[in-house]
């Protein structure tokens, strides 16, 4: 029983970094987007 609920603290919790993960790629993604459009302009 014990181990379950590690097991299932342990996929909630890389579930979260999975989701932080993906969100700053995103973020990271789109600042390097406006970066490079910027640099194209100039």
């Amino acid at each position: 029983m014990l181990t379950s609920n590690l097991l299932h603290g342990m996929l909630d919790y890389i579930k979260m970094l999975v989701l932080l993960l993906s969100r700053n790629l995103h973020s990271l993604q789109y600042k390097i987007e406006t970066h490079v459009i910027l640099i194209l302009v100039v």
